[in-house]
């Protein structure tokens, strides 16, 4: 039997603990505190000793030397008489009683022998149980100390890489601003030297200037002005005179000493750029606006606490901040709209308006089904209708009903569609929204409905996976509820339809609502003249170029 303490089995005895334990002392055994374990001796001891208090010692005893059941036969014999073919005789008859008698002294100890036994297997059931979650505790405590000594070692190892990549970045920026300043130095060595030539060259023109002006003019000889004037040089300034030259033997030349009046000479004043820095200018185009060199804007991007290189884009801000500080005049330049140009220049369309199809984008979270429910809408209008039925384009679907076509639209990036509806192009008319029964509104969802109340489309619920067991509509509607689009079931305006995009349960009634709701906003559009559209999507397909997709809605 398992060990119990003091404190059990006053709890199981039903007696308080203060009296069991006066029991055990005046039994023999002492015990200091509850929580100490009492042995089977002690526990039998107390059992003894409690039966001969009370007198049951020898009761006890002289039932247990009785068997458990005591069985008794009583006969009788009784004589009936017979007559048979007038012969009398007698038969003898006996009757059998037997009478059984329990001992119930016995019983009561094999229900109390059964019941000790049970209470030893409960008690040892607990303690096993007891073991088994500080086993489990045990081995949660380890998992856990392991988790933690693996996260601070990915987190040592992150530090040691983060301080690495901070060091190699260290050390490039050092080999840069040496590379800057070694580039400096060479430059300003050629500068010098430069200089120092034009200085050498100037003064060497001005000493032969000098030379020539203070030389006298010589007269000339009496045999020469006989002869017939020089002819004169076209070629020599009139500022300028000419030096004759005397060689035996050979003729004379007239040649000048000009001044190079081409040469470049270095200005007095730094010059001043006007620079028109647009959007976005990249390092190289703004050194080369300001005529310098780009690792001086770089040298300058870096004082004021930016890390770009040569072929790095800056905004417009940073990009004036850059020129003023080095001197030059900025102006900002203004962005044409491209869009605003074309529109001026679109043909006009004309005709009157009749009603067009809804365009349709389906949205929602990952995995609730958006593409299956595509793909079934496509597959039973082909099945419907043999010819086609289905004008089928890239990203954009278009599907016949009974009532009237949709034009269906993958669902694009939530970025990209805010960007449609505030650039006005009206591209989407109705979002239908799809949600997975079994899972609910998640994160995604509530993107999507952001979205769509900011661009002021309608929408249109499609519930989808009811067709599994543990799909819970009900739960999907009060979710809506509460983010504000409340179902026409609970006195709102949001259409709700449960569908199933694998069974195809609910998309009939789906596409009657999104038809229902286009008949609500009454969309038209003019039919003739200029074509205008909106750009879905563009690619470049090998053999073929760019390839664009465009939703034309109007003419």
């Amino acid at each position: 039997m398992t060990d119990l303490t003091v404190a059990k089995l006053a709890e199981n005895l039903k007696v308080p603990v203060e009296h069991l334990m006066d029991q055990l002392e005046r039994a023999g055994h002492s015990f200091e505190d509850a929580s100490q374990t009492v042995p089977d001796v002690a526990r039998e001891e107390l059992l003894a000793f409690l039966r001969s208090r009370h007198g049951h010692g020898e009761s006890v005893s002289r039932d247990s030397a009785m068997p458990r059941e005591i069985s008794i036969t009583r006969r009788e014999s009784v004589e009936v008489v017979q007559v048979d073919q007038g012969r009398r005789r007698a038969v003898q008859v006996d009757f059998r009683r037997k009478r059984k008698f329990v001992n119930r002294a016995a019983l009561e100890r094999e229900a109390l022998a059964r019941r000790q036994e049970e209470e030893a297997r409960r008690l040892e059931q607990e303690s096993q149980a007891a073991k088994e979650a500080e086993e489990k505790e045990r081995q949660l405590a380890e998992e856990e100390a392991r988790k933690e000594k693996e996260e601070a070692e990915r987190e040592e190892a992150l530090k040691a890489q983060a301080e690495e990549d901070a060091k190699k970045q260290a050390e490039d920026e050092a080999e840069l601003e040496k590379a800057q300043e070694q580039a400096r130095l060479e430059r300003e060595q050629a500068e010098r030297q430069a200089e120092e030539k034009r200085r050498a060259e100037a003064a060497q023109a001005a000493r032969v200037r000098e030379d020539a002006a203070r030389k006298p003019a010589r007269a000339p000889k009496a045999a020469r002005s006989r002869k017939a004037p020089p002819r004169e040089e076209l070629h020599v300034a009139a500022h300028v005179r000419p030096r004759r030259t005397r060689r035996r033997k050979a003729r004379r030349h007239a040649t000048a000493k000009v001044e190079n009046v081409n040469a470049f000479v270095r200005p007095a004043a730094p010059i001043v750029h006007t620079v028109e820095v647009p959007e976005s200018i990249t390092v190289s185009e703004l050194a080369r606006q300001m005529a310098v060199g780009a690792e001086k804007v770089i040298a300058k991007l870096m004082q004021e606490g930016v890390m770009a290189g040569i072929n790095d884009t800056l905004d417009q801000t940073t990009a004036m901040i850059i020129v003023e500080s080095m001197g030059h005049e900025v102006v900002a330049q203004a962005e044409a709209n491209e869009e605003a140009v074309l529109l001026e220049r679109a043909v006009t369309v004309s005709g009157e308006e009749e009603p067009r199809d809804p365009v349709v984008t389906i949205m929602g979270h990952v995995d609730h089904g958006k593409t299956s429910l595509l793909d079934y809408m496509r597959s039973s209008s082909i099945a419907a209708s043999e010819a086609g039925g289905i004008t089928q384009h890239i990203g954009a679907y278009r599907v016949r009903t009974g009532d009237g076509a949709i034009t269906f639209l993958d669902t694009p990036g939530h970025a990209a569609f805010t960007a449609m509806r505030a650039r006005g192009a009206s591209l989407t008319d109705i979002v239908i929204l799809v949600i997975a029964a079994d899972d609910g509104v998640k994160p995604q969802t509530e993107e999507a409905i952001k979205h769509a109340q900011a661009a002021e489309v309608p929408i249109v619920v499609a519930i989808n996976k009811i067709d599994l067991e543990d799909a819970d509509p009900t739960q999907v509607r009060n979710q809506l509820n509460v983010l504000g689009l409340a179902p026409e079931e609970y006195g709102g305006d949001t259409q709700v339809a449960e569908i199933s995009a694998v069974t195809g349960e609910g998309i009939d009634d789906l596409l009657e609502k999104v038809l229902l709701q286009a008949d609500l906003l009454e969309l038209k559009a003019k039919r003739k003249g200029g074509a205008r559209g909106v750009v879905i999507e563009s690619t470049i397909e090998t053999g073929r170029g760019p390839v664009t997709t465009l939703l034309v809605t109007e003419g």
